[in-house]
C-alpha cells in the first residue's frame, strides 16, 4: 500500500493548460496539480495525454491524473473499468506522480475489490481516492474501508 505522511497537501485542479499557467499553483503554495478534463461537467474526467504532455512543459508540480472515464455516478461496469486500467497504463509510462481515482458499489460503499485492483495496476505511483468518497453512505465506513 502506498505511504500516507502526516503532512497537509495543496492540490490545485485543473483541466487546462491555461489554467495551469494562470493559477500559478506553485506560487500559491500549491504542492501539486490534478489534472482532469471536464471540471464543470460534474467533477471531471480523465484527460488526454496531449494535455497532460502541453501541461508538463508549461508547469514544474507534480501532476496527479483523474482516472475517470465518464461523468455521472462512481460505478464502473467491467468495460469501463477496463479503460481505466489502461489509462493507468499510459499515464504510468508519461512522468506522473499518481492517479485520483474511486470506484464505489451499489451499497454506496468503496468497492474494495476493484479498488486493490486499480491499486496494483498504478503501483509505484501515488494513489489518492477522489471525490467519490463523499458521495459514500457513511463516510467512516467509507474511510475505514478504504484502508481494507
Amino acid at each position: 500500500m502506498a505511504l500516507v505522511t502526516s503532512s497537509i497537501l495543496v492540490e490545485v485542479c485543473v483541466d487546462s493548460v491555461q489554467s495551469a499557467i494562470t493559477l500559478d499553483a506553485a506560487q500559491a503554495g500549491a504542492d501539486r496539480l490534478e489534472l482532469c478534463a471536464n471540471l464543470g461537467l460534474g467533477g471531471g474526467t480523465t484527460p488526454s495525454l496531449g494535455l497532460l504532455k502541453s501541461v508538463q512543459k508549461e508547469v514544474s508540480l507534480p501532476i496527479m491524473v483523474m482516472i475517470r472515464p465518464r461523468t455521472g455516478d462512481f460505478l464502473y461496469s467491467h468495460h469501463e473499468l477496463q479503460v481505466m486500467l489502461q489509462d493507468i497504463r499510459i499515464f504510468k509510462g508519461n512522468n506522473v506522480r499518481g492517479i485520483a481515482v474511486g470506484i464505489l458499489n451499489r451499497e454506496g460503499t468503496v468497492d474494495v475489490k476493484r479498488m486493490k485492483i486499480v491499486l496494483e495496476a498504478a503501483l509505484p505511483l501515488e494513489v489518492c481516492f477522489h471525490r467519490a468518497f463523499d458521495m459514500t453512505r457513511d463516510a467512516e465506513e467509507g474511510n475505514m474501508r478504504g484502508k481494507a
